[in-house]
């Protein structure tokens, strides 16, 4: 039996962002650096620039409608609150497939993503190379929606093994780029090599929806 998932959606507290606006708002900038911009580290222009967008641009309330859009979880995981997306797929017999995001990095990076491999008729594919996308944290060595707890890298399949059994699903190939790579490979299954061998026709519709993500860039 497998940890008992709980519903979850993304609502950062209001003093939060003005707490994080009014320490952006305080910066201490340092003088540009002698020579060429970035000659040195960092061109003072672009990071100050940088330091406005997210103090007076950034729409969070736009990102967490679009997070909070897909169906969203957490489980227990060694003490933390591990967070997922759980998205069913929409076809005859859908397939599990784990994304797991790198270092740095959060699971927006796959978001255009997702619906194409969900939904594959809605953009002119045959919905037979449906999925059913589980994308979890990678919470080793980074920060965590759901909880600030950090854990080691070696947990990476761990995490991957209970998320899978969380979103009720024993088996699965899996996705996943440096560090969860090499995890979810720990996991028993290493997404390339197993979705050709296995599903040669759902490997080439997930490869064309992630070059047709470049649309989205």
């Amino acid at each position: 039996m497998g940890a008992k998932r709980e519903s979850f959606s993304l609502h950062v507290p209001e003093a939060d962002i003005a707490d994080l606006r009014d320490r952006l708002a305080r910066t201490r900038f340092p003088d540009q650096g002698p020579g060429e911009r970035w000659a040195y580290g960092t061109d003072l222009t672009w990071m100050k620039g940088l330091v406005e967008y997210w103090r007076d641009a950034f729409d969070w309330r736009a990102q967490e409608a679009r997070l909070n859009a897909f169906p969203q979880y957490k489980v227990g995981l060694h003490g933390i609150d591990l967070h997922f997306l759980h998205v069913p797929g929409k076809g005859p017999n859908p397939f599990p497939l784990l994304l797991s995001h790198g270092w740095p990095g959060s699971v927006f990076e796959f978001l255009d993503l997702i619906p194409q491999l969900t939904d594959p008729g809605r953009f002119g594919a045959d919905p037979a190379d449906a999925f059913t996308i589980v994308e979890q944290e990678h919470v080793p060595g980074g920060g965590s929606i759901a909880s600030r707890r950090r854990e080691a890298t070696t947990s990476i399949d761990g995490a991957a093994s209970n998320t899978m059994k969380a979103a009720g699903s024993d088996h699965t190939l899996s996705v996943g780029s440096d560090k969860t790579a090499w995890g979810t490979g720990r996991y028993r299954w290493q997404g390339s090599t197993t979705l050709h061998r296995r599903h040669p026709r759902r490997q080439s519709f997930c490869r064309r929806a992630a070059e047709r993500l470049g649309e989205f860039a």
